[in-house]
């Protein structure tokens, strides 16, 4: 069966809402609309994340819905959502709510930023709305609202003392599902604040509880990633503690970039080179085999989130000796560094990729010179059409149906640079 051609590839705003509440294990995420949310978690996330634990069995649920949304443009939300807070906080008392909505009620003009103020005035419970605004919003801005709606709602308490000389926490990380390879990279995160002799706290998000998420508070040096500079603006304006914006540590140059940002911030003495190499020295051989007799000189197509890309791009060439024969960014805004710029809707663009989009860079690569493998999620991969069909395909990137991890294999790092060498030499025929 084949699909829509204009159907976008991107992860929407609604699943954005969805892994930012489930990567927090004590919030809950009330979603004001009916039974589109839950329709979308059972064919998506539930199918992704084998370790979710956003909807379980009884009251132990975290994902509520009002069933409001044909309603909300004449009533409003105010009460049904007030009244869905109360029917949780009858059985169980959570850390966090988290406040989302459809786009037929932001275009009613509901404030659900005003509806959060009002509902943890009446019930102690700090909640964090999640608010689309734009119809062109992806996955990017909902995961943005939450962290900055989560460094906002930090008590003034945990701030007392101020930050502890050589502590540090990573901002924005994008915990896409609940398994081993996104465990593996919040511990090669945190293992990359150890090399430099800091004490990591908790990475934002990490389905770590947000009690364990407020010990950033304290952090001396606040890694931000691409998605939490904001947040980690929020938090410094309160602490006083140091601000490092950093990419992902994806490959060799990668990993050195970071560790050369946050050990000029942290004022550390350790050489990021050396402990790069340290990494690269027991796997080197196996590494070099891998390139020389299956990587070197293959093409490969990649489709991946924005903070993803341009890492995964050069590692595959600068380590791995690929060529890069297409590269599509899978976000809505035609600009990433501004978010709420329109998405382009050039049939040929790089970002945002539909259907068509995709199988046209496809098609072209194809004709041009070939192609050894295709990476992307498992939405790219169910859209591919005509010959394409016939080239190996890796997924990554979320959502995920086909690749789970249960043994805990990172993309960050250099460790992940063994990681894609062999899932990639594992793929090409």
């Amino acid at each position: 069966m084949e699909c829509d051609s204009t159907l976008r590839l991107a992860p929407s705003f609604m699943d954005g809402a969805l892994m930012a509440a489930a990567a927090v294990p004590d919030s809950v995420l009330i979603y004001v609309g009916a039974a589109c949310i839950t329709e979308h978690f059972h064919n998506t996330h539930l199918v992704a994340d084998w370790g979710q634990d956003l909807v379980l069995d009884g009251p132990r649920t975290r994902l509520a819905l009002t069933f409001s949304d044909l309603t909300a443009g004449v009533l409003g939300t105010t009460q049904a959502i007030e009244k869905t807070a109360r029917r949780i906080l009858a059985v169980r008392r959570p850390s966090c709510f988290f406040l989302a909505e459809l786009s037929r009620v932001t275009l009613a003009g509901e404030d659900l930023a005003g509806v959060a103020a009002d509902l943890r005035e009446r019930t102690g419970v700090p909640s964090v709305a999640l608010s689309s605004r734009f119809l062109t919003r992806d996955h990017d801005a909902a995961f943005r609202a939450a962290v900055e709606g989560l460094a906002d709602s930090l008590p003034d308490e945990v701030f007392e003392g101020g930050p502890i000389p050589g502590t540090a926490a990573v901002i924005g990380y994008l915990y896409e599902r609940n398994e081993a390879d996104q465990r593996a990279n919040v511990a090669c995160l945190e293992g990359l604040l150890r090399s430099l002799g800091l004490d990591p706290f908790p990475t934002w998000l990490s389905h770590a509880p947000v009690s364990d998420l407020a010990r950033a508070a304290r952090a001396s040096v606040l890694v931000a990633l691409p998605s939490g500079q904001e947040a980690a603006r929020r938090i410094r304006a309160r602490s006083g503690a140091a601000v490092v914006e950093v990419e992902m540590p994806v490959g060799v140059a990668g990993t050195e970039a970071f560790l050369r940002r946050v050990a000029k911030a942290a004022g550390s003495p350790a050489r990021p080179e050396a402990a790069v190499a340290a990494g690269l020295r027991e796997a080197w051989l196996l590494l070099e085999r891998a390139v020389l007799t299956r990587l070197a000189g293959r093409r490969v197509a990649l489709a991946a989130l924005p903070e993803w890309l341009p890492g995964l791009a050069r590692m595959m060439e600068e380590d791995l000796g690929m060529e890069v024969a297409v590269r599509l960014r899978r976000g809505r805004a035609a600009d990433p560094t501004e978010p709420d710029s329109p998405a382009s809707q050039a049939p040929d663009r790089d970002h945002d990729p539909s259907v068509l989009t995709w199988n046209r860079h496809l098609s072209r690569a194809l004709r041009d010179g070939g192609l050894d493998v295709v990476v992307g999620s498992s939405w790219e991969r169910n859209a591919l059409q005509g010959d394409v069909t016939e080239v190996p395909f890796v997924e990554f990137g979320y959502p995920c149906f086909a690749w789970h991890d249960l043994t805990g294999r990172p993309s960050l790092g250099v460790a992940g640079v063994l990681t894609w060498a062999e899932r990639l030499a594992g793929a090409i025929r």
